[in-house]
């Protein structure tokens, strides 16, 4: 009773709300009536009013086995499952708000995250901010420490730029990307991939395109949580989770790879380039010099 009465004013319309977890001699609208009953009993100079459809104040109480939890305050959370109660993904990290938020959205649901991150131009300072973007998300995992995976890049791009037609290189380097990562997966026992593209007004970034792209993939399937969102829905996730704060030293990226032709390519061609290329050779010696480091 002393809490209701910290809030009850004058003629206020007022609702008991119960939820129950746990086997009780009782039922959850057996203590709505009961309390609020008393409520009633214990203040009549108030003139209150019940009111379960739009109550002024809402009594809250939840009963957890033997403990009982009672408050007038909720505060809205960020929801999604427990983190752990769904298998561990690979999150693909670039200095960008758009991957950070797909990884997030990930672990929103329940996924454990190793995060990988594609490092183009070796630089202290871009190391440091990759690790303050994972740090910011492993807040959101606690209990579940993260290793973040550094795989050094620059010999790979070289190559593609230098040995492809140009309107082969993004899709190529996405799938020597991806082949890489499947690597990490099965170390970590991850079960998919999760990059932060989007279906934005970018010729580079089409379903055709992830189509191709994600057939290089045989046992890690690729998720692109970021699909269906708009640009202002996805700072606005970076905003609530913190990401934005944490990238706002970021130096100004140069250009690796150049804007394509915006051509389509064949399957055929890709494959065939690939093996020009030596892709598993590529693989296999970009492996060999990875890094970890604990978040």
């Amino acid at each position: 009773m002393s809490l209701a009465s910290r809030k009850l004013e004058e003629g206020i319309s007022f609702a008991v709300r119960c939820k129950r977890v746990g086997a009780h001699p009782y039922t959850s609208q057996g203590i709505c009536q009961h309390v609020g009953q008393k409520i009633l009993e214990t203040y009549p100079q108030y003139g209150l009013k019940v009111d379960l459809t739009n109550p002024a104040l809402s009594i809250g109480i939840e009963i957890r086995d033997e403990n009982v939890y009672i408050y007038t305050d909720t505060i809205a959370a960020q929801g999604g499952f427990p983190a752990g109660t769904q298998p561990n993904v690979i999150g693909l990290i670039n200095l960008d708000i758009d991957s950070p938020v797909a990884c997030w959205l990930a672990m929103k649901r329940g996924c454990l995250l190793t995060p990988v991150y594609f490092m183009e131009n070796q630089n202290k300072q871009t190391i440091k901010l990759v690790k303050t973007v994972c740090s910011v998300l492993s807040e959101w995992s606690i209990g579940h420490p993260m290793k973040l995976y550094i795989i050094p890049y620059d010999e790979n791009l070289a190559a593609l730029n230098r040995e492809c037609p140009s309107h082969l290189v993004d899709v190529i380097n996405k799938r020597l990307i991806y082949l890489i990562a499947a690597h990490v997966a099965k170390k970590e026992a991850a079960e998919a991939i999760v990059t932060g593209e989007t279906l934005e007004k970018k010729p580079h970034q089409t379903l055709r395109r992830f189509k191709l792209q994600d057939n290089v993939m045989q046992d890690y399937p690729i998720h692109r949580p970021l699909s269906g969102l708009t640009r202002d829905e996805i700072n606005d996730f970076a905003k609530r989770i913190g990401i934005q704060a944490a990238l706002t030293e970021q130096p100004k990226k140069q250009e690796t790879v150049k804007p394509r032709e915006v051509i389509l390519p064949t399957l055929d061609s890709v494959e065939n380039m690939e093996s020009r290329l030596g892709i598993q050779e590529m693989v296999n010696t970009t492996l060999q010099k990875v890094e970890t480091a604990a978040i």
